[in-house]
């Protein structure tokens, strides 16, 4: 039996919420859990677009300002993060 396109993203996005609960639980250092939660979240958000938007039949512009756009925003969450684990101390 295959799989349909959206199922197996369905698929890819459940093993990819197991890794960031297991990332979340069970990494010691601070800046590694969060940079391992916030990627697998950035890919979760690219899975996202390109399979239940429909953005994978989209222009390649828009592929690219658009997952550009979900790593910038994982990256500004992951700085942000950064920079107050270090203010605290």
């Amino acid at each position: 039996m295959r799989l349909h396109r959206l199922e197996a993203a369905l698929l890819a996005l459940f093993g990819l919420t197991i890794i960031a609960l297991f990332a979340a639980g069970h990494v010691s250092a601070r800046p590694a859990a969060h940079a391992t939660i916030l990627g697998v979240a950035a890919l979760k958000g690219r899975r996202i677009l390109f399979d239940f938007i429909g953005l994978r039949a989209r222009p390649g512009i828009w592929r690219g300002l658009l997952s550009a756009w979900v790593v910038a925003v994982a990256s500004f969450c992951w700085v942000v993060l950064l920079v107050g684990s270090y203010v605290r101390g």
